[in-house]
């Protein structure tokens, strides 16, 4: 249709636009760690931050040598009833995310530093 061929030209249009932009991943090297690839993992939550359905977001970011290779935000499918808890979920969301990326890491042989430490994000003293 003459619809779907504009669209298709604005496409194809943007494409060729920005042919040169690109996401660089540059990984960081630590030298005190040997060899080791290295882990970093951040979650957060809002507790209750839906007024209408009390229903808290979990968020994560996952860094392997510095990039960002894995991040989530979405909503909790219960209601926490404390900070705690929604705390609690974000952080097991996080862990089974980093728990695969670790594990096939070390299936394809890479050296992953050990433990993983994960920083959750709290409310409590702000």
């Amino acid at each position: 249709t003459p619809d779907a061929m504009k669209e298709l030209k604005r496409v194809i249009k943007f494409v060729l636009n920005t042919k040169d932009f690109g996401l660089k991943l540059e990984p960081k090297l630590v030298n005190n760690r040997g060899d080791k690839w290295s882990i970093v993992v951040y979650s957060d939550s809002d507790w209750a931050g839906d007024p209408d359905t009390r229903i808290s977001v979990t968020g994560f970011i996952i860094y392997v040598m510095g990039c960002a290779v894995a991040w989530k935000s979405k909503a909790q499918k219960s209601v926490s009833l404390s900070s705690s808890e929604a705390e609690w979920y974000a952080l097991s969301e996080a862990a089974k995310e980093v728990k695969f990326i670790a594990q096939t890491l070390l299936t394809m042989e890479t050296p992953v530093e050990l433990p993983i430490i994960s920083q959750c994000r709290s409310n409590l003293y702000e």
